[in-house]
């Protein structure tokens, strides 16, 4: 089979798999990959209608951007470097969101998400907003993350949605860390402690999302299977 009908079987099967069945699927070759649009109709214009902008990555996984169009994607693509923050589909992802570098929640609106958690109920002593979880908050609190076919990712704190005072006992007692709830998914808090480090939580299990914000940000958007599950000793 030659490479460019392989990148375009994937993408389909792909896209198929995710509830776009009998979409046809247009290619370029980018470099270091290929970059695919779906669309529900063949005369739909792929490179500013609605559809899938899907990145078919060397490693054979696949990113699903926001509706760009396709040159903007490519370039973002082509510029960026190993040693940027984010991956450009998460960058992506982040400005779509209404991220840019340099953004900060005026203290004011990170006073009130102190004061939220303050009053989760069944915690003594209470939630506090600690360092790490207010420079986090600082740069992405209020943004909902939103890519095409993947979960959202909700960043601020929402006290009180399945939540247990018995699951910050034992992060606390396990750990020696404060924790704070930073976010959420539809299925899983998002918790982060005082080194920087963040859990998703389900409410009894506990996983592993990254060494700090970023990393977990990245490590939610890209999800490609289960996260790390934390095991604690008896």
């Amino acid at each position: 089979m030659r490479e460019d009908d392989a990148a375009r079987a994937r993408l389909t099967s792909w896209a198929a798999y995710n509830g776009w069945g009998g979409a046809a699927v247009g290619l370029r070759r980018i470099d270091g990959g290929w970059l695919g649009w779906v669309t529900r109709e063949p005369t739909d214009d792929p490179a500013t209608g609605d559809g899938l902008r899907l990145l078919l990555n060397a490693d054979d996984t696949v990113d699903s951007w926001p509706a760009w169009p396709l040159a903007e994607i490519e370039s973002r693509w082509s510029r960026s470097t190993p040693e940027d923050r984010f991956p450009p589909y998460v960058q992506a992802v982040l400005e779509t969101a209404g991220w840019f570098p340099g953004r900060r929640l005026d203290d004011e609106v990170l006073d009130a998400f102190a004061a939220e958690m303050a009053v989760v109920p069944d915690l003594d002593p209470p939630l506090v907003l600690h360092a790490a979880a207010r420079a986090a908050l600082a740069e992405f609190g209020g943004l909902v993350l939103e890519a095409p076919l993947r979960t959202p990712v909700q960043l601020a704190p929402v006290p009180g949605h399945r939540w247990q005072g018995t699951l910050v006992d034992a992060l606390t007692e396990v750990y020696g860390q404060r924790v704070c709830l930073i976010g959420r998914t539809p299925d899983a808090e998002l918790v982060m402690a005082e080194a920087g480090w963040v859990l998703a939580t389900t409410g009894g299990d506990f996983y592993r999302a990254g060494v700090d914000v970023d990393t977990a940000i990245s490590t939610l958007l890209t999800l490609r299977g289960p996260l790390p599950e934390v095991v604690f000793d008896d």
